[in-house]
């Protein structure tokens, strides 16, 4: 009686392991059929945004569905300017090369005021240099043991006239360039900081927003490129598979064996 019992019973726990089993087995194969259902899905909706993306765009309406969903996320963006104007890759790399010569044209104005910084030190340089020079002229000039001295001592007098010289080459030299002095220095200096103050930070600005510009239109050029890129390898491949295939037929089977 009691191994009829226990055979009942290990028959009972060995069929629930099987039901078990069976239901593990049931649900796994329901998560492939979901998840792949999922993804079928997601994959729709991806495809369906880039055919929808890619009807506003001429140079993809071909080549459309090599278009990866990232960069149709991207030129979505960009949309509205398609619907207006036809955006395509000579656009487009029209659009750059002018916003590329209007960058280049707003950095060389910000040069400028560089360059001309730079060039208000040099005579300020000159003009510290002189001022120094004539201090040790006057000094020289103004004492009466230093023109004795020049008197009797060649070594004396030719520092004296090389002090002269050197006076003489500043003041030319600033002259030359419109500067007398440290007045005319200042009133420059003034001019160049009132400027700077009104015009850098707006040219700065443009340049940044030059730049976005820039970044936004090459960016939508690369996903268009890439796209039609695509299109024409993927068209490489379907012709060396045709051309393969043509011949294999043109060979026939080999019949000498």
């Amino acid at each position: 009686m009691k191994a009829a019992f226990k055979n009942i019973k290990n028959l009972f726990v060995s069929q629930k392991k099987e039901n078990r089993l069976h239901q593990i087995t049931y649900e796994k194969e329901q998560i492939q059929v979901e998840t792949k259902v999922l993804l079928q899905a997601e994959e729709a909706i991806k495809m369906a945004k880039i055919r929808e993306v890619s009807s506003h765009y001429p140079d993809l309406r071909t080549a459309g569905r090599y278009l990866s969903y990232e960069n149709a996320l991207k030129l979505e963006k960009h949309v509205d300017i398609a619907k207006k104007t036809p955006v395509t890759l000579s656009v487009i790399e029209k659009a750059v090369k002018n916003q590329e010569d209007d960058l280049y044209k707003l950095k060389k104005d910000l040069k400028i005021f560089q360059t001309e910084k730079d060039h208000l030190n040099k005579i300020k340089d000159q003009i510290t240099k002189l001022e120094k020079t004539e201090q040790e002229l006057d000094k020289v000039t103004n004492s009466p043991s230093e023109a004795a001295k020049r008197l009797v001592s060649k070594k004396t007098r030719q520092h004296y006239e090389e002090l002269q010289h050197e006076a003489n080459h500043y003041r030319d030299n600033l002259k030359e360039k419109g500067y007398k002095g440290p007045e005319d220095l200042s009133k420059r200096q003034g001019e160049i900081k009132g400027l700077e103050e009104k015009v850098v930070p707006s040219i700065e600005k443009e340049i940044k927003a030059k730049e976005h510009t820039i970044k936004t239109i090459s960016g939508i050029f690369d996903a268009i490129e890439q796209a039609a890129r695509s299109e024409e390898h993927a068209q490489q491949r379907q012709q060396i598979r045709s051309t393969t295939i043509n011949r294999s037929k043109k060979q026939g089977p080999d019949l000498s064996r």
